[in-house]
């Protein structure tokens, strides 16, 4: 039996995952650096706004897809790289 795989980060998705959603890691890592920088200069941790990530990524293994016979809609399809 076959059962796609929905995961939180694109790195398993290219390893064997069927797709991954969450936060881009790009994007978190600017927020912490942003923080890192404003403590190191002198702000108090506790006074600092609560943020999250503003960015989502999708990513879809268009193998394993195709290895599950799931057809990705085509307006899906021509954003993705096989």
């Amino acid at each position: 039996m076959k059962i796609p795989t929905i995961y939180p980060t694109e790195n398993y998705t290219e390893a064997v995952g069927f797709a991954s959603l969450g936060n881009d890691l790009a994007d978190s890592l600017r927020l912490v650096a942003s923080y890192i920088g404003k403590i190191l200069k002198g702000a108090n941790p506790g006074d600092l706004p609560v943020l999250s990530p503003q960015k989502t990524l999708i990513t879809i293994n268009t193998k394993a897809a195709r290895e599950l016979g799931i057809t990705i809609p085509q307006h899906i399809q021509a954003r993705l790289i096989d």
